[in-house]
C-alpha cells in the first residue's frame, strides 16, 4: 500500500498456509489475487486447518510459478514473491534474469514487484541478496530493500523486503499504518553496494541459490 495504494489485480507466488491471502481478504476485500501454489495439498490443508476460504476474488492456481509467468498475458498491479523450497532456499528459476523479466512484463506501467528474501542485512553471507538486487536492477529503474523486524541484529539472517518499482519512486501516502511507517523508516542503503564486484546476475543457466542458502544456513545455526 505504500507504493501502490489502490491495487486491483495482484499475484502471489507461493501460497503456503495462505496467511497473506487471508489477510487481504479482510484488509482489502475488493482486491483480486491469483495465488500460485504448486502443491494442491497445501491449499487443502489451508482450507481444512487454517480457515482459508477461496472466493471469486482470491483464486488458487496449482501450477509452478515460472511456467505460469512464461505464458501469462495478464497485467498485475502488484506481484508478491514468497516461494521457498526449504528454510532458506528460493527456487532458482523464480529469481533468475529470465524470471524477473517475465515478472516485469506481467506488471502494469505503475506496477511493482515485492519479494521476501532471507538474508543478513549487514556483514557476511549476503551473496543471495546482492545477486537478487543485481538481477532486478537490470529490469527495474528503482530497487529498494527494507527490514520489517529491526529487533533482529543486522548480521543475523532475517526477512528482507525487496521492492522493485516499474514506474519509479513516488511519495508514500499519508495514511500508512504505524507498522508500515516503522518498516519504511528502516530502509537499507544499497547505494554503497559495489554491484560490479558484489553478486552476480542470476540466470536459468547459472543461479547458485542453493549454495548461497547453505552458507546462510551454516551461519544461522552457528
Amino acid at each position: 500500500f505504500a507504493f501502490h495504494p489502490r491495487p486491483v489485480q495482484t499475484l502471489l507466488i507461493g501460497g503456503g498456509a495462505y496467511s497473506v491471502p487471508k489477510y487481504f481478504q479482510k484488509a482489502c476485500p475488493g482486491m483480486k489475487m491469483d495465488v500460485l501454489e504448486i502443491d494442491p495439498d497445501l491449499t487443502r490443508i489451508a482450507m481444512e486447518k487454517f480457515r482459508f476460504r477461496p472466493d471469486s476474488l482470491v483464486v488458487p492456481v496449482h501450477e509452478d510459478g515460472r511456467i505460469f509467468l512464461n505464458r501469462n498475458a495478464r497485467k498485475y498491479d502488484v506481484i508478491m514473491g514468497d516461494a521457498y523450497r526449504s528454510l532458506f532456499s528460493i527456487p532458482f528459476h523464480l529469481v533468475s534474469d529470465e524470471a524477473i523479466a517475465r515478472m516485469e512484463a506481467s506488471l502494469t506501467e505503475e506496477g511493482l514487484l515485492m519479494m521476501n528474501i532471507l538474508s543478513p542485512a549487514a556483514g557476511e553471507n549476503r551473496d543471495l541478496l546482492f545477486s537478487v538486487l543485481k538481477t532486478c536492477r537490470r529490469h527495474f529503474p528503482e530497487v529498494r530493500v527494507f527490514r520489517p523486524n529491526t529487533a533482529t541484529p543486522a548480521g543475523r539472517v532475517q526477512n528482507l523486503m525487496v521492492v522493485c518499482l516499474k514506474g519509479g519512486c513516488k511519495p508514500p501516502p499519508e495514511n500508512l499504518s504505524p507498522q508500515l511507517r516503522e518498516m519504511m523508516a528502516h530502509e537499507l542503503d544499497i547505494s554503497a553496494i559495489p554491484y560490479d564486484e558484489q553478486g552476480l546476475v542470476l540466470t536459468d543457466d547459472f543461479a547458485p541459490v542453493e549454495h548461497y542458502a547453505e552458507k546462510m544456513l551454516s551461519s544461522y545455526f552457528q
